[in-house]
């Protein structure tokens, strides 16, 4: 989301940059977003460094093209898929520009008197007291329990079947045994099944329907701890 008026620092991907500038004064715009235990686990991991989420709502006409990124980070270009048709829209990333950071929110659970983070199991430092409660869902963490910080490094707009297997890669999807020769449509694969399975929409009485080819922003970032 475009916000004016609002001084930013657009760092490169050495979050050491993001830390110094922070320390300066400059403004970074910080925003919620709320990740899967498995989705957490995996940054941890270092293997999660790109995320997928929904445009929303999707573009009423059929596109086949964005255009580049403009200056103001939104994506000002679009195309209906007949020759004869052409319209031009303004689409801006509700989850922030270059530079700015996305403070995970995660599942808690509580141990005793003590919570943790659901992903791993690992102690909250900072110990938060709810009354006749032992879960703290996702969207209910408050921002002082976080523990790990997203710095975006690119933004790009892409149908959710354009993945390729590097990116799924990325998304943090692993194969247990693949040959070489299909680990690429292996990996893509098992990315499209994994977006189906996790998105409720798409349910209907235990049976999964067939992905919508979406219109998805792309995330690219690093992570660090607060």
């Amino acid at each position: 989301m475009v916000l004016e008026g609002l001084e930013r620092t657009h760092q490169d991907d050495n979050t050491n940059n993001l830390k110094k500038s922070i320390s300066k004064g400059c403004t970074v715009i910080s925003r919620p977003i709320n990740l899967k235990s498995h989705e957490v686990l995996a940054i941890l991991r270092g293997r999660k460094t790109q995320m997928r989420l929904p445009m929303k709502p999707q573009p009423s006409v059929p596109v086949v093209y964005f255009g580049e990124i403009s200056s103001n980070h939104v994506f000002d270009k679009l195309e209906h898929n007949d020759s004869s048709y052409s319209k031009s829209l303004t689409f801006a990333c509700p989850y922030g520009v270059i530079g700015d950071r996305l403070w995970v929110r995660e599942t808690l659970m509580l141990q005793g008197d003590k919570w943790h983070y659901a992903a791993d199991m690992s102690p909250v430092a900072e110990n938060h007291i709810w009354q006749d409660k032992d879960l703290c869902p996702s969207p209910q963490m408050p921002q002082s329990m976080g523990r790990i910080l997203l710095q975006i490094k690119n933004i790009r707009a892409q149908k959710l079947f354009d993945i390729s297997a590097r990116d799924a890669s990325f998304e943090g999807i692993e194969m247990e045994t693949a040959s070489r020769f299909d680990i690429d449509e292996k990996l893509t694969d098992k990315f499209i099944q994994t977006w189906s399975s996790q998105d409720k929409t798409r349910h209907n009485k235990d049976k999964i329907k067939s992905p919508l080819n979406l219109w998805v922003w792309v995330l690219e970032f690093d992570w660090w701890h607060p």
